[in-house]
């Protein structure tokens, strides 16, 4: 019995540690970490803020102790530099966090759709359902380029409306529409895209069209 439930504990050790996801690098200086529970993705997202490159730190679908999100909280306010931090933000973002996202240095920023919670900085426009099927997609196996890219033919924006966005730190944001699903030929799916870590790597890109040379 004993040697079961060891075998047990072993087991639930090793599948949360599995659990933390590995920084994944956008290119162009951009790295994306998805954190899920902080007891296991904690030292990975503080050596990443503490880095000082731009980052995008996806907190949807964490779930955090009050004291790992103080610890966040001032592994932020330690970061040096305006190099962008945009933190995506959902409905089922936790109230632990609430308080390390109330109150953000210069170059960081909250990204969601308009029920995220706390409210966001730059509120995109996509529903509740869609934005979790596209959150849950990478972990499903769907490769984060197509949900960045997918099939949003030419969809472009003015990069300085962009940076606009990201100085002011507050606006809502309406992405170009997706393809009309009826225009499909029938049985073919919808694109699934996840727009808001589009728009963080947009607004990423669009800092570095405009930076002066």
């Amino acid at each position: 019995m004993k040697k079961s439930l060891l075998i047990v504990l072993v087991f639930l050790a090793f599948a949360g540690l599995c659990s933390a996801q590995e920084p994944v690098d956008l290119g162009r200086g951009l790295t994306y970490l998805r954190v899920g529970d902080f007891r296991a993705d904690g030292a990975t997202l503080g050596a990443q803020v503490s880095t000082n490159r731009p980052l995008v730190v996806d907190l949807r679908g964490a779930t955090a102790s009050a004291g790992e999100a103080a610890e966040f909280s001032a592994a932020v306010a330690r970061r040096a530099g305006s190099l962008p931090l945009m933190i995506l933000v959902g409905p089922d973002t936790p109230a632990t966090l609430m308080p390390a996202l109330a109150k953000l240095p210069a170059g960081a920023l909250t990204l969601g759709i308009r029920t995220a919670q706390p409210a966001p900085s730059l509120v995109i426009e996509q529903t509740e359902d869609a934005d979790r099927r596209a959150y849950a997609a990478w972990q499903n196996g769907t490769a984060l380029e197509v949900l960045i890219n997918g099939k949003l033919e030419k969809s472009r924006f003015d990069e300085a409306a962009l940076v606009k966005e990201f100085q002011s730190g507050h606006g809502t944001v309406t992405p170009p529409a997706a393809p009309n699903p009826a225009a499909k030929p029938e049985g073919e799916p919808a694109a699934l895209a996840d727009r808001v870590l589009q728009r963080a790597v947009h607004l990423h890109r669009a800092l570095i069209a405009l930076r002066p040379r």
